[in-house]
């Protein structure tokens, strides 16, 4: 399944450009792309220059500074639109976290799922994995999403391709799901749940919309330890986040769908698949940044967006947090 899954993953960023690079001998600039680039790493901008084999800089600095463009492309988009675009830009289109079809397809192959399955969604986001799934498959799946801007926009996209039908997306409320009882051959989730805090409750509602035997697979960000929670790193991660952050434990996993109900099929840590994804995913977005297109508010919210993985990547360096694949059935 996931060999034929439409590719969603970018090159690697480019080096900066000669006439960049002619800009930086003459003036001692430094293009947007590396001043990202040093932010993200901690590093120095300059050094980072010299460090490629580019030219100095009479000052040094990481800040990120940048005067009104020349062609302002997002002049007339609204915040939350140009947050949908750098998601994307970082991640792939139709895509607002790391992963894409490529990795939920990957995913979703222990449910050996077969034409004419109904699957439900609970992390549906803009809809790209539940549309290339269904196609890829000759399934329906449903998308819920919680959020209701982003559902209304992948909705949006589902009828635009005639697969309101077979991939449809609509809102929900993951406290109050109201699931349809004995409905699904599977249900997933691609890193949803850790901002979920009555995940028990839900996952009882996902127990009981599966058939007889029905798989529930999903990913997620968990804690490495109990007591992570107090962890320094944590708390800036969670200050970071615009949703409060409700990580469990493996452990807490385990227990919490045995006692629901649930037979654990697998349980994989694939937070070193996950850090990849997401350096990828912004170094693949820097190499994009150019200083004449984009202008302040942009990088407001840039800045805003890249903070939160920042502090999310740095959690998992320290070992605090992880991300784990999990795949259990209905017993």
């Amino acid at each position: 399944m996931a060999a034929t899954a439409r590719k969603q993953r970018k090159q690697p960023a480019a080096a900066i450009s000669a006439a960049d690079a002619k800009r930086a001998q003459n003036s001692g600039y430094i293009p947007l792309k590396i001043r990202f680039k040093a932010w993200w790493e901690g590093v120095d901008a300059e050094k980072l220059m010299l460090r490629q084999g580019k030219a100095r800089r009479r000052k040094s600095s990481a800040e990120i500074k940048i005067d009104q463009p020349v062609d302002d492309i997002d002049a007339n988009k609204t915040d939350f639109e140009l947050l949908m675009s750098i998601r994307e830009r970082v991640w792939g289109k139709d895509q607002i976290v790391p992963g894409g079809p490529d990795y939920v397809s990957t995913f979703l192959d222990g449910a050996k799922l077969k034409p004419g399955t109904l699957l439900l969604d609970l992390a549906a986001g803009l809809g790209g994995c539940g549309r290339a799934i269904a196609v890829e498959l000759d399934a329906v799946v449903e998308g819920l999403e919680t959020d209701e801007a982003v559902a209304k926009i992948g909705a949006a996209r589902a009828a635009h391709l005639a697969l309101d039908k077979q991939a449809p997306i609509s809102h929900y409320l993951a406290h109050n799901p109201f699931l349809r009882v004995d409905r699904y051959d599977c249900v997933y989730a691609h890193e949803a749940f850790f901002r979920i805090l009555d995940k028990g409750n839900l996952f009882t509602e996902v127990r009981k919309s599966l058939k007889e035997e029905g798989d529930f697979i999903f990913s997620d960000l968990i804690y490495g330890n109990a007591g992570d929670e107090s962890a320094s790193a944590i708390k800036a991660w969670a200050a970071s986040e615009t949703e409060v952050p409700d990580p469990w434990t493996a452990d807490r996993y385990r227990s919490e769908l045995a006692e629901i109900g649930f037979e654990i099929v697998a349980f994989e840590d694939e937070t070193a698949l996950y850090q990849g994804m997401i350096r990828e995913g912004w170094e693949a977005f820097a190499g994009t940044l150019d200083d004449r297109t984009i202008n302040r508010r942009f990088v407001d919210i840039m800045m805003h967006e890249a903070k939160i993985w920042q502090c999310r990547t740095a959690a998992i360096k320290a070992g605090h947090l992880r991300f784990l694949r999990v795949h259990a059935r209905r017993s």
